[in-house]
């Protein structure tokens, strides 16, 4: 199934219903895919008009004055027990965390 199959598909259903999709990218989700993907003013990757992946360290205020953040990605816990190496772009980082609101 292509991009344009998923994200029409998803994006019409979402279009109904006057909703946008905004995803917060965990580890091992593709960061430098997601990071390729052009930015909107407000810095959300924009995959269509409905759907969009937040950076790690965003933070926006709501009309209503609610301010909504997203820290995405994790530490590795079991890294040296699966074998695996450790993925840098799926660690958080102190500038990350700078970026959220006190």
């Amino acid at each position: 199934m292509t991009r344009a199959v998923v994200s029409h598909g998803l994006s019409a259903h979402l279009e109904i219903r006057h909703v946008q999709l905004l995803v917060v990218p965990g580890n091992h989700d593709g960061n430098d895919a997601i990071n390729g993907i052009p930015t909107d003013s407000e810095g959300v990757h924009r995959f269509d008009d409905r759907i969009g992946f937040l950076p790690r360290g965003w933070r926006a205020r709501t009309t209503t004055g609610v301010t909504v953040a997203a820290l995405g990605g994790a530490n590795s816990i079991d890294v040296g027990a699966r074998g695996q190496q450790l993925f840098e772009d799926s660690l958080r980082t102190g500038a990350d965390i700078a970026n959220l609101p006190p």
